[in-house]
Formats: C-alpha cells, sequence, structure tokens
C-alpha cells in the first residue's frame, strides 16, 4: 500500500513578541509570506496572543490586566489581530476543528510571568486548511511533567493519512 502523499509541508514553529500586538502582527505578517511558498503549512508554538473564539469574559479579562498594569493584550478592549489574521489568511486552529473545549495554556506550577496570572491560551497549532480534514486528535497536555516543564502548557496534533 501507498500512503496519501501531500508533498512538501512547511513547518514553522514561533514564540512572537511577548510585549506587543502590534509587534506580533509585524512578525506574523513576515512569517506568513514566508508560508506562501508551500501548498500545506503548520505554524506553531506560543503566539501571545488571544483567540477571539475562547470563552473569556472579555470586560473582566481586560479589567484584570489594566489593573496589573499590562498592555500586551490591549489597553482600552482586549485585542486579537493576530488570530483573526491567521484565520483570515486561511489557517485554522486545530483545537477548533475538533471543537474541543477551552483549555488554557498557562498558567503552570513552573509560572513566574504576571501576565499569566489568570487561564488563558496563548499557545496554538494553525494549519493550511488543505491540512484541516487529516488532524484525527489535538490536545493540550496537562500533566504533571508538564506543569514544570515550562510556563506554558505544550499543545500536540495527530493527522491520519489515508491509504491511496
Amino acid at each position: 500500500y501507498l500512503f496519501h502523499s501531500l508533498g512538501e509541508v512547511g513547518i514553522f514553529v514561533v514564540h512572537l513578541n511577548p510585549k506587543s500586538e502590534d509587534e506580533r502582527l509585524s512578525e506574523l505578517r513576515h512569517l506568513l509570506r514566508m508560508t506562501r511558498q508551500f501548498k500545506h503549512a503548520i505554524i506553531a508554538g506560543d503566539f501571545n496572543s488571544l483567540s477571539p473564539h475562547d470563552p473569556y469574559d472579555r470586560k473582566t479579562l481586560l479589567a484584570a490586566f489594566q489593573k496589573q498594569g499590562l498592555e500586551k493584550f490591549g489597553i482600552t478592549a482586549l485585542r486579537f489581530d493576530c488570530i483573526q489574521l491567521l484565520e483570515d489568511e486561511g489557517f485554522v486552529d486545530v483545537m477548533r476543528v475538533l471543537r474541543k473545549l477551552f483549555s488554557a495554556t498557562v498558567p503552570t506550577p513552573a509560572n513566574t510571568d504576571k501576565a499569566h496570572a489568570v487561564p488563558l491560551r496563548l499557545d496554538y497549532i494553525f494549519v493550511s486548511s488543505s491540512l484541516a480534514p487529516f488532524i484525527s486528535n489535538a490536545e493540550i497536555v496537562h500533566s504533571m511533567r508538564t506543569g514544570q516543564a515550562s510556563d506554558h502548557y505544550p499543545v500536540v496534533v495527530d493527522f491520519k493519512f489515508g491509504i491511496e
């Protein structure tokens, strides 16, 4: 049997700017230009950005950030620009494809960042829409080991490719 061949897949691992949505947008625009050379692409990592689809109480969350003096997620309103840009460019969040319930990637017990004082999802795996049909599972791995390894929990995705 021959396994289904997709061809080349570009895989990009990111850690976007931790302080500014505008800086993250600039980094992301540059990255998206690089992904265009691939029919299929995966972008994974710490986006330091909020998803507009996650069930945050936006008013309460913004007030908490304002009280802490944190502006990285917006000053007068929460910003969701980076995740929106990815979606506008045809990328899909693997957790949303599978309709997974919200699960935070920060904080962990190893947390030392005051910006991670409340449960947030800042880590994602985005795939080009051409890969979405092959996603078989995606999870944020919450365990004692992953809670001590980093101040972020890892995100994993499984793909299942059919037989030709």
